[in-house]
């Protein structure tokens, strides 16, 4: 129903978009690329490509389902926490350059959130990480053949028409206001979608034990609950919203879990924690 209104030039539906897109992402596209949507594997391998829209399947299963979970919240391993260090610095291990220091805008913060899956991501580093064929320095990129790389390339232009170039052809009239009304068809609902991503990725992820702890330097498990944090844990309407991702601790624990049973195992894990003394964040 909201995508046939975004496709009929729905103003509300433009605002609607990006929240809907998010559910969608948090609660089935997120656990399909964990292989934990389904029992079946040709659910999870392929019901990922239904929403295309936020980012190559492929490229996530590399950066995320591999790097982010085998180097969990690493600064200078995870390829997820240096998403951008050339515009955001997220720990003090990172490199420091001059735009850094404009971090403490929180306007320039935002707009660094809004732009980061809708711009940065797919039109420049997803390009830099194929070239290279490496993502983040320590993920090799892997194509099984020239014709899956060919594929994943024009399966990616073909989502920036579908996202940045129809509402230009559909929308646009060629009057001012039609121009106006494309360029926010074509942009508004992808930068708010980033926003919700980037801002619930940070709540959860980044931590002051990130500062100071690499991914080998402790047990694996230890490491897992000590530079995440959990929120809202005994918020069901929390856990639907962020896709049971506010239990980042719990997803991190078991990352192959279907995050539906997250919340019901969240205070056995509270639990153990306290037994062993390990810190849980939240």
């Amino acid at each position: 129903c909201c995508y046939n209104m975004f496709v009929n030039e729905s103003w509300l539906a433009m605002f609607a978009a990006p929240f809907t897109g998010w559910l969608l992402a948090a609660n089935y596209w997120h656990d399909a690329l964990h292989f934990a949507l389904s029992t079946r594997w040709y659910v999870n391998q392929f019901s990922p490509y239904l929403f295309p829209f936020f980012m190559s399947p492929f490229m996530w299963l590399h950066q995320h389902t591999i790097g982010h979970h085998v180097h969990t919240n690493d600064p200078l391993r995870d390829p997820d926490v240096n998403a951008a260090p050339q515009f955001i610095r997220l720990s003090a291990f990172q490199k420091m350059y001059p735009v850094h220091k404009m971090q403490k805008n929180r306007a320039w913060t935002v707009f660094l959130w809004s732009i980061a899956t809708s711009t940065l991501k797919p039109l420049l580093r997803d390009h830099i990480s194929r070239a290279e064929g490496w993502y983040g320095s320590c993920v090799p990129l892997v194509f099984s053949s020239p014709l899956r790389k060919t594929i994943h390339i024009m399966g990616r232009f073909t989502v920036l028409c579908l996202m940045s170039v129809w509402p230009y052809f559909k929308i646009a009239d060629w009057t001012l206001y039609g121009v106006f009304k494309a360029h926010c068809f074509a942009w508004i609902p992808a930068m708010m979608f980033s926003v919700l991503f980037v801002g619930n990725a940070q709540i959860n992820h980044l931590n002051e034990a990130n500062e100071h702890e690499s991914s080998e330097s402790n047990d694996f498990f230890i490491h897992q609950a000590q530079t995440s944090s959990s929120y809202a844990t005994e918020s069901y309407l929390a856990f639907v919203l962020s896709g049971g991702l506010n239990l980042q601790i719990e997803h991190h624990l078991l990352p192959g879990i279907n995050h539906y049973h997250l919340y019901w195992m969240s205070p056995k894990i509270r639990q153990v924690c306290e037994k062993h003394n390990v810190v849980y964040t939240k």
